[in-house]
């Protein structure tokens, strides 16, 4: 996968689980998550993709004992 995405992270809570393809769906979820019980008067944070890594072909490691 190489494309953008967007996620929502609420202050003092776990981390984000969901992937946004476009951005006005993570402010539509990010303001659909300020709404819930707990969550008045936090702050939602939209997280943008801007890399990614990714090990193609891990070396072996020997070691000797």
């Amino acid at each position: 996968m190489n494309e953008k995405f967007w996620m929502v992270w609420i202050e003092g809570k776990s981390g984000p689980t969901k992937m946004h393809l476009v951005l006005n769906e993570a402010r539509l979820e990010a303001e659909r998550l300020l709404g819930l019980p707990g969550n008045q008067g936090k702050r939602a944070y939209i997280l943008a993709s801007t890399s990614y890594g990714v090990i193609e072909s891990p070396p072996v490691v020997w070691r000797t004992i």
